[in-house]
């Protein structure tokens, strides 16, 4: 996880715009799964069934990961370029789409285009947060 923190650190880094980091933040999610299966698979196939404790070392050094896509979200919303939606909420639906989606490719055989997802991804997050202008009420 701290590999995974500091990868995710080195591209977002030069991106200044929060919408354009978080579209990074979820192709690059992907690719890391997509790039290192076999690791991807421990932490989502394999500590799922694992005991409670381990689960909570893993919900910590997750923590450091999801507060990068919290704080990509916080500033989107600050700088006004993101709907005002709670922060955390938004974190969690990512995260879990991001989930969902490496889980299925795991489970199914790797028989599916995670590029692809993640650009669909990636619009749909972007275009559902999308800051527009107020609707004139007629």
């Amino acid at each position: 996880m701290n590999a995974l923190c500091r990868a995710m650190q080195e591209v977002l880094a030069p991106i200044e715009d929060p919408v354009e980091k978080l579209s990074a933040f979820i192709r690059y999610h992907l690719e890391m799964v997509e790039r290192s299966p076999e690791e991807a698979q421990v932490l989502i196939v394999e500590l799922r069934q694992s005991g409670p404790d381990l689960k909570r070392e893993l919900a910590e050094l997750m923590r450091p990961y999801l507060a990068m896509l919290q704080r990509i979200l916080e500033e989107g919303i600050a700088r006004g370029v993101m709907r005002p939606l709670d922060p955390r909420a938004v974190r969690h639906a990512i995260f879990g789409a991001l989930d969902e989606v490496a889980l299925a490719w795991l489970l199914r055989g790797r028989r599916f285009d995670l590029a692809q997802n993640a650009e669909q991804l990636a619009e749909l997050f972007v275009g559902g947060l999308a800051q527009t202008s107020p609707r004139s009420t007629p």
